[in-house]
């Protein structure tokens, strides 16, 4: 009774063998955008010391430099996600540039906004970043918040 069964079930796979997989066409369209420009508003940390930076469509993408110790990366990267939040590629960015990226914005991210945005290019055909351009913040800014140093009385304070 085994065998019987297991004749037929080669049989019936032989019929499914011989039906034309060929039917279905798959027409695949060239891709329409050859470079991405991504406007920055603001930046958190992230998981693992990377960055989480959210652009002004409400997509948060991820920065990950080579140099994090919890990923091991041997590449540094921004992970790009499209307008439904789904990850659809991992553009390259110089190392160099990347650490200079990341140095500047654990300094500023607080004030990464709509006033002052971050610009990414995104090369499509290459998976590279291209270009970066900075909003002109200062990262040792103390800001008019901040006491005078002539206001200070050092000597008055006590333990």
């Amino acid at each position: 009774m085994v065998v019987f069964f297991l004749k037929i079930s080669v049989v019936m796979l032989s019929l499914f063998s011989l039906i034309d997989a060929s039917a279905t066409e798959l027409i695949v369209t060239k891709r329409p955008t050859t470079m991405i420009d991504l406007r920055i508003i603001s930046a958190e940390w992230g998981d693992f010391d990377g960055f989480s930076l959210k652009s002004d469509n409400g997509i948060s993408h991820h920065l990950q430099c080579y140099n994090n110790p919890f990923y091991n990366e041997r590449v540094s990267r921004l992970e790009y996600k499209n307008i439904y939040g789904v990850p659809v590629g991992w553009f390259r960015i110089e190392d160099q540039i990347c650490l200079r990226l990341f140095d500047f914005l654990r300094a500023t991210f607080e004030a990464i906004d709509q006033d002052n945005p971050i610009w990414m290019r995104l090369e499509t055909g290459t998976l590279s970043v291209s270009k970066i351009q900075l909003p002109s913040l200062d990262p040792y800014n103390d800001d008019a918040k901040s006491p005078e140093s002539k206001d200070l009385n050092l000597t008055s304070l006590s333990y």
